[in-house]
């Protein structure tokens, strides 16, 4: 037999040096065999803790976390229909990036923030469960949310060229804002129902069959669309489907006193089945009562600009919004805008001083009826009035907090409004 020479000794001890690592620390199939920790050996058919780059690991019991967990790289992690992944510590979070992937098909639970970012997969089977404290889909990830799951989440961010496929009878409920950009794509045929706003830029979109409901705003910016629609709602609740996408863009609306009258201005961006807008005004931002109504474009994709005037303005702060109406009768509406009018028609001025104002201020009227003294705070609630006789009327603030108020003066005539500031007392 011919013994081998030193130099192909030397070769074969090398190969085995490096082989062992590839042998030892190579992607192993890791599942769990009893209820316990993450961190926990026991927890795993292996005796170790997981290779979180590298292991299949399977979830068949009820594991907990009491600490963020992060997959990467070749790692895969099935929570099977008898499993759960459960954060005890109030805090924890999982991230799954750089190629790695996630299947759902039990219950999994975050207190913390489930971040899936760089071309990772993450799929949630029908009658899964998913929890998290905030979730973030970025970089060219893929997410699948089939029928029939549920998915809850705090805050919600869609960003660069990530793919989101929801399921149909699907309710996803974001307890936060809706944030989508740079390009991705959401096949909607579920339901979104956001506790916040929604704001879509950068040519992202949502399609499919499904709806999107918000309590604040919708806002889609940058060839961003939901249902086919870059129309936006200022003022929630706002509703959005693939069979009733949001009906106008409002660019712009504003309005200025000319002379004895307020024209109000508006300008749309596009216009979907818009029947008709209602003017609405208000003297304190809550009544409010209908002034007219202008009949809408119907549908358009051009910039079309509208204008009323109000002859008969009522003196002082006014509100005015728009309700916009379509052909079905469903409607939203814009923010409010405001308007001071003034008019020397009164025979009255007002003058308040000092302003800012500590323990006390001075109101000074011309002409010769006793007039009242209302001050609002900033929410709108009445918290001092008090009758003004012509000429010079101290006026005590014992009983304001530092901050911001509306000073009303109101004659038979008249209604004139001053802002007041108050430093130096007792903050609430």
């Amino acid at each position: 037999m011919k013994k081998a020479t030193p130099t192909a000794r030397i070769v074969n001890v090398l190969l085995c040096v490096i082989a062992l690592p590839l042998l030892s620390f190579g992607a192993a199939s890791v599942h769990s065999v009893s209820d316990g920790p993450w961190s926990s050996g026991s927890t795993w058919n292996t005796g170790i803790v997981p290779n979180t780059t590298a292991d299949n690991i399977s979830v068949s019991n009820n594991v907990t976390l009491s600490s963020s967990l992060g997959l990467s790289n070749t790692a895969q992690l099935t929570i099977t229909a008898a499993g759960s992944l459960k954060d005890i510590s109030g805090s924890s979070g999982l991230t799954l990036s750089n190629f790695s992937t996630a299947t759902v098909n039990g219950i999994l639970f975050l207190s913390g923030s489930l971040s899936i970012e760089n071309k990772t997969s993450f799929t949630v089977l029908s009658g899964a469960t998913v929890t998290s404290g905030s979730t973030s889909f970025v970089n060219n990830s893929k997410i699948s949310i089939g029928s029939g799951a549920s998915f809850t989440t705090g805050s919600l961010l869609f960003d660069n060229n990530t793919s989101v496929s929801v399921g149909t009878g699907t309710l996803v409920t974001i307890n936060g804002d809706f944030t989508m950009n740079n390009n991705g794509t959401s096949v909607l045929n579920g339901q979104f129902k956001v506790i916040g706003s929604v704001t879509g830029s950068n040519n992202s979109a949502i399609i499919g069959t499904g709806s999107m409901s918000s309590t604040l705003s919708m806002t889609f910016n940058n060839h961003s669309t939901a249902f086919g629609s870059h129309a936006s709602c200022p003022t929630g609740p706002c509703f959005t489907s693939s069979s009733n996408p949001l009906p106008i863009e409002l660019v712009s609306f504003k309005g200025t006193q000319l002379n004895n009258s307020v024209k109000l201005q508006w300008t749309t961006a596009s216009e979907t089945n818009n029947n008709f807008f209602t003017i609405e005004k208000s003297t304190d931002g809550i009544s409010v009562e209908e002034e007219s109504t202008l009949k809408g474009a119907g549908n358009s994709s051009e910039s079309i600009n509208y204008a009323y005037t109000d002859v008969n303005p009522l003196p002082g702060i006014t509100y005015y919004r728009l309700k916009q109406t379509d052909f079905d009768g469903k409607f939203t509406y814009s923010d409010f805008i405001m308007i001071n009018y003034s008019t020397s028609s009164t025979g009255s001025s007002v003058s308040l001083y000092p302003n800012p104002s500590k323990d006390y201020f001075f109101v000074e009227t011309t002409g010769q009826e006793i007039q009242t003294l209302n001050i609002y705070d900033m929410t709108g609630n009445l918290v001092q009035t008090q009758l003004l006789q012509p000429g010079k009327t101290q006026i005590s603030t014992a009983n304001l907090t530092t901050g911001i108020y509306n000073a009303c003066v109101f004659g038979n005539n008249s209604r004139l409004n001053k802002k007041l500031v108050i430093a130096g007392n007792k903050v609430q």
